[in-house]
C-alpha cells in the first residue's frame, strides 16, 4: 500500500485514511475532504491513457490516480495559482523515482484534451453557475465514450441534475450516507458549452481631483462563474471608487485586482496613470486582460495585469508606487489582508498612499488593527456600510 503524504512540508499529519480497501492511504493534518475521498473511491479501474482532476486543495485524487492507473498521463488544473502551488508542493513531496512528474496549472479554463478519464469535485458551499460551467467544459474535453465521475459532499441532486442535463444521461452512484457521486458518459459530439460570461455596465459618480464633481466613469467590465462578485459591482469595489480621488499619482498597483474594476476605473479616471493589477485567479486575470481593452486601455504600459500566486515578483516603479488600493478577501483568518498590508508598504514610495475597503464592524476593527501593525497608523471614512482605510508610507 502506497501512503502519501498532504498537506506540503512543515504539515503535521494526524491522520490516516486508507482507501480502495486499504490500497493506497493518505497521512495528512485533518484527513482526505469528503469531496476527494469519494472521487477516490468511486475512480473506475478500466486502464485509461489519459486522466484530467483538480478544483481541490490536496492534489489526493491526482496521486490515487497516478497509483490506479500508472501507465495515464495525469493532469491537475485549478482557477488558483496559490493553490496550484500549493498543491505542486505536495506532489513535489511524493514524487517517486523514475516516475513522470506531476503538474499543478493554474488556469482560466480546463485543458482541452481529449482525457478519457475527467474527475473533478464540487462542494455543496460552491457556486452553481461554476458547477455547470465546469461541467460542460469536462464534456467537451472528454473524448468520445470518455466517462466523468464527479463528487460532492452535499446530497448531489443538483450535481445530478446538471450532468443529466449535460451529458444526457446520469448514473449515480452512493457509497455512503454523506455525500454522492455521479458519472456521465460523452455520448453527444457537438459542444455542450453555454455562454456564462456576464458584461456588467456601470456608471460610477468621480469627484476628480479637485473635489469638484466630475462625469461618471463609465465601466464595462465581464465577469465569469469563480470570480469574485460574478455578474455584479461589488458594494465595497464601489464605495472604494466613490472614494479614490487622485492626488497627482502616476503609478497605481490594484492588489486582488479581480476582473479589474479598481484599476480599470483609476485609469479611466486619470489618462496620465500607469496601473499595475495583480490576481491569483486564472479566470479573473483572463477577463481582466479582456476588459483592459474593452474599455479603450490596451495602450502598451497604460495598464499591466499580472498572475501571481503570492504577490510574488510585481515589477516595481523606480522609486516605489504611488498608491495601491485593494478590496481584500475576508477568509484565512485575514492572512491575506496583511499580506496585501505588507506588500504595499514594501512596494510604495515614502509618502505613498494604501487605502483598502472593508465591511463596516467587526471585520473593519480587525483590518484596522492589521494596517495599524503595518503602517503604524491611518484613517477612515465610513462608506455606507463600508469603511475606506487608508494610511501614508
Amino acid at each position: 500500500m502506497r501512503t502519501f503524504l498532504l498537506g506540503g512540508p512543515g504539515a503535521n499529519p494526524q491522520v490516516t485514511d486508507a482507501l480502495r480497501k486499504e490500497t493506497v492511504a493518505f497521512r495528512s493534518p485533518r484527513g482526505v475532504a469528503l469531496a476527494q475521498r469519494l472521487l477516490i473511491e468511486a475512480m473506475p479501474k478500466k486502464p485509461v491513457a489519459s486522466i484530467l482532476t483538480g478544483l481541490d486543495t490536496e492534489g489526493a485524487v491526482a496521486l490515487a490516480a497516478r497509483e490506479v492507473h500508472p501507465g495515464a498521463a495525469v493532469r491537475w488544473f485549478g482557477l488558483d495559482a496559490y493553490v496550484a502551488r500549493k498543491v505542486q508542493s505536495v506532489f513535489d513531496m511524493n514524487a517517486a523515482e523514475g516516475a513522470p512528474a506531476l503538474l499543478a496549472e493554474a488556469r482560466e479554463d480546463l485543458p482541452e484534451g481529449p482525457f478519457d478519464l475527467i474527475l473533478l469535485p464540487f462542494p455543496s458551499s460552491g457556486e452553481s453557475d461554476l458547477m455547470w460551467d465546469v461541467l460542460e467544459s469536462a464534456h467537451d474535453a472528454l473524448a468520445p465514450g470518455g466517462r466523468l465521475v464527479a463528487s460532492t459532499n452535499g446530497d448531489g441532486r443538483a450535481l445530478r441534475k446538471a450532468i443529466e442535463h449535460v451529458f444526457g444521461k446520469v448514473t449515480p452512484w452512493t457509497p455512503t450516507d454523506r455525500g454522492a457521486v455521479a458519472y456521465g458518459v460523452r455520448t453527444k459530439k457537438g459542444s455542450a458549452r453555454s455562454p456564462r460570461a456576464h458584461v456588467v455596465d456601470a456608471a460610477v459618480p468621480f469627484a476628480g481631483a479637485d473635489g469638484d464633481a466630475a462625469a461618471p466613469i463609465a465601466l464595462s467590465i465581464e465577469t465569469r462563474p469563480g470570480t469574485f462578485c460574478h455578474g455584479s459591482l461589488d458594494k465595497g469595489t464601489r464605495a472604494l471608487l466613490q472614494w479614490w480621488k487622485p492626488e497627482g499619482e502616476k503609478t497605481l498597483l490594484d492588489l486582488g485586482a479581480g476582473c479589474g474594476w479598481i484599476g480599470i476605473f483609476a485609469a479611466k479616471a486619470d489618462p496620465s496613470l500607469r496601473v499595475t493589477m495583480v490576481e491569483s485567479n486564472a479566470r479573473a486575470v483572463g477577463c481582466a486582460l479582456r476588459n483592459v481593452e474593452r474599455n479603450g486601455l490596451a495602450e502598451p504600459g497604460r495598464v499591466t495585469t499580472l498572475l501571481r500566486a503570492d504577490l510574488e515578483g510585481i515589477p516595481v516603479p523606480a522609486g516605489g508606487f504611488d498608491a495601491v488600493l485593494t478590496n481584500p478577501p475576508y477568509f484565512s483568518d485575514f492572512r491575506i489582508a496583511r499580506s496585501f498590508c505588507s506588500q504595499a508598504r514594501h512596494v510604495l514610495r515614502p509618502g505613498g498612499r494604501f487605502a483598502m475597503v472593508v465591511r463596516n464592524g467587526a471585520v473593519a476593527d480587525a483590518h484596522t488593527e492589521v494596517m495599524s501593525e503595518v503602517f503604524g497608523s491611518g484613517r477612515s471614512w465610513l462608506c455606507g456600510a463600508y469603511v475606506v482605510l487608508a494610511a501614508v508610507r
